[in-house]
């Protein structure tokens, strides 16, 4: 029986206040034991088109894939990759993470709803999980198992992988978008977006204009979801992000969130930031008010500017992911450069490019009051297409696609050109430094579609429509700062903090802050039942405050054996004790916590403090005689930044 907390975050208001909180789910769980392998297929590119790259595996699982991600369980279980395509989701450990083993799935078949007409998921792009709960969410398109683009069902799964040899599907959620999702404030809301039309009620049919794609304006919001229940997500019945495109809804195609918590929404009409945790200054609202998933609050970006400008069409503007950089990159200061892939399926010398912008100038609320009479454009830094450069294919699907960026490097999927690796050290003129594709043609030999590539720990893993997942090492230098831990979609687990600039005379005002961020997960030790012992666990917080003082306090908000972990019908008979330090506080004494009406007070501020390290240790003693019900011992804690003095 093994200890383990979890952790979420959510922010909250209270009368007469200023708060920021967050919750730690405390649980003990069994370790899930390793299997004997699926059988996989690992198809070898002898005809592979590359430079500065080694090819070390292909593996199959279920199908080809539209995109994956990861998560490290830690100790014996070790880094696992989980991949969504048209036959499910697979699963492969990473120990050897060269060569991927194939050791769990869930079918299409699995996956089918009530009315459903064929074995066939569709789409999942930029797949999210939740490393700290283990849960993988799948984003479901209306044009899977059968569907049709304005008829079919769209919404997502949640999978439940706890133990990664024996996933779960927990629950399918219907919403009115589903090509992509993206957890949001630690997986405790779900952003889902696209296509542009969807069967599933709610959207607004004068969003969607049809034909499909017949106007730049047409599209799908960003529906909200509650998932701190996993077992019953809440759909809220306002979308965000409308009137994105000079006034008009447009298609929101993906949400990526960079590290620090700020979330990026790329669609029709270029790419949007907001703050959904903390307290902020509003530009449009022109307050200082609280963000919230479902209320975020806008933080900066625009419509991009076309790169060939004949192209004013629903693709030509369309930006299909982005990535915001908090790193400083040449001569541009920290956070102010935005990486965005323009998607347009022409032919291969005019198909959609990588674009780099300057959020310059859209600090102020401009990109949400921008109007075709008088519109507002970020500033087209540099851009670059794989066409004409060497390892490039003539013919085919070419598109630029999903990217992820590891110090001043992109590694991009271009479907038919493969994955490229670009230097961007200086943001106007981006150089190839490497490349890697499939061509058809040879017998035998799978022709590659790439469709995402992924940085992770030193590989580079390709999710291919055609292939399944390609496993490559970058033979280059990675220039700029590498990343510690590199990230993708979801990164607001690993912060950085940044300054910008803007246009006119100095000065500057400090908007009202109180942001209190939990780290990673820790583990209690396993508990043994007849053995008097006294285990320990800790965790960490990150506390920013701009307030005249600050406190920070834990509660127990659950009625049921308040203070102590349960399980099921049964309860620990001692109570979880829990304390905080920082530097300056290192000698404070473990207390029993509190409920929602008496939370413990863990530590205080009496200034402002800008990222303050404070560790949170949980104590938990077992005496000999208690009895121990096998199972997962849980409590869900929430802890509070609050202030009177904001």
């Amino acid at each position: 029986m093994y200890g383990r907390i979890r952790t979420t975050r959510r922010a909250k208001a209270l009368t007469g206040a200023c708060l920021a909180a967050g919750a730690f789910a405390l649980t003990s769980v069994s370790t899930a034991q390793a299997q004997t392998p699926l059988p996989d297929t690992h198809n070898i590119p002898t005809n592979a088109v590359t430079g500065n790259v080694t090819f070390l595996d292909n593996v199959r699982g279920v199908s080809g894939y539209s995109a994956a991600n990861f998560i490290d369980y830690g100790g014996e279980l070790g880094d696992f990759m989980f991949a969504n395509g048209t036959g499910g989701l697979a699963i492969w450990s990473l120990k050897d993470p060269g060569h991927p083993s194939y050791v769990a799935r869930v079918t299409a078949a699995q996956l089918r709803q009530p009315g459903d007409t064929q074995d066939r998921f569709y789409e999942g792009e930029n797949m999210t999980v939740d490393a700290k709960r283990k849960l993988v969410i799948l984003a479901r398109d209306p044009r899977g198992f059968g569907g049709a683009l304005t008829t079919g069902r769209s919404g997502f799964y949640i999978i439940d992988v706890k133990n990664p040899y024996d996933p779960k599907i927990v629950t399918f959620k219907e919403v009115p978008a589903g090509h992509t999702a993206t957890c949001i404030n630690d997986c405790q809301s779900l952003w889902s977006v696209g296509p542009y039309a969807t069967g599933t009620p709610g959207n607004d049919p004068a969003d969607s204009p049809l034909p499909a794609y017949s106007a730049k304006y047409g599209g799908v919001p960003v529906w909200v979801t509650d998932i701190s229940d996993p077992k019953n997500p809440y759909t809220y019945p306002k979308p965000v992000d409308t009137k994105r495109f000079d006034g008009q809804t447009g298609y929101v195609h993906s949400v990526d969130v960079d590290r620090n918590g700020v979330a990026w929404t790329s669609g029709a009409g270029g790419v949007r930031g907001y703050h959904t945790i903390g307290t902020h200054y509003d530009p449009v609202q022109k307050k200082t008010r609280l963000a919230t998933a479902f209320d975020p609050i806008p933080y900066a970006g625009g419509t991009t500017p076309l790169v060939k400008p004949e192209q004013d069409s629903f693709f030509g503007y369309f930006d299909h992911n982005a990535i915001h950089i908090t790193q400083k990159v040449g001569d541009y200061p920290a956070g102010d450069l935005v990486y965005v892939t323009n998607e347009n399926i022409v032919t291969c010398s005019q198909a959609g490019e990588l674009k780099i912008v300057s959020l310059a100038g859209s600090y102020d609320g401009q990109g949400w009051t921008s109007t075709p009479t008088n519109p507002f454009r970020l500033k087209l830094v540099g851009h670059w297409t794989p066409w004409g450069k060497e390892g490039s294919a003539t013919t085919g699907s070419c598109s630029a696609h999903w990217f992820t960026v590891n110090g001043n490097v992109v590694v991009q999927a271009w479907y038919g050109q493969g994955t490229r690796f670009i230097d961007v050290s200086d943001p106007a003129n981006p150089t190839q430094v490497g490349y890697f594709r499939v061509p058809s043609g040879t017998t035998g030999v799978t022709a590659g579609s790439a469709s995402a590539t992924y940085w992770h720990k030193g590989y580079v893993y390709v999710a291919d429509y055609n292939r399944g997942i390609d496993v490559l090492k970058f033979n280059g230098t990675i220039t700029g700062t590498p990343e510690q831990g590199e990230c993708w979609g979801g990164c607001d687990g690993a912060k950085v903090t940044y300054s910008g600039t803007a246009d006119g005379t100095a000065g500057g005002t400090v908007p009202a802050t109180l942001n209190l961020t939990l780290g990673p997960a820790a583990s209690f030790p396993p508990f043994t039942p007849g053995v008097d012992a006294t285990y320990n666990a800790s965790a960490t917080a990150n506390v920013i405050s701009t307030a005249g003082d600050a406190l920070l306090s834990v509660a127990d908000p659950s009625s049921t054996a308040t203070g102590r972990l349960v399980n099921g019908a049964f309860s620990l008979p001692e109570p979880l004790t829990v304390r905080a330090r920082n530097a300056a506080n290192t000698g404070t004494a473990f207390n029993n916590v509190g409920s929602s009406a008496s939370p413990l007070n863990l530590l205080t501020w009496s200034a402002p403090v800008s990222n303050d390290a404070v560790s949170l240790d949980f104590r938990q003693h077992i005496g000999a005689n208690d009895a121990l019900r096998t199972g997962t011992y849980s409590k869900t804690l929430t802890f509070t930044l609050s202030t009177t003095t904001p």
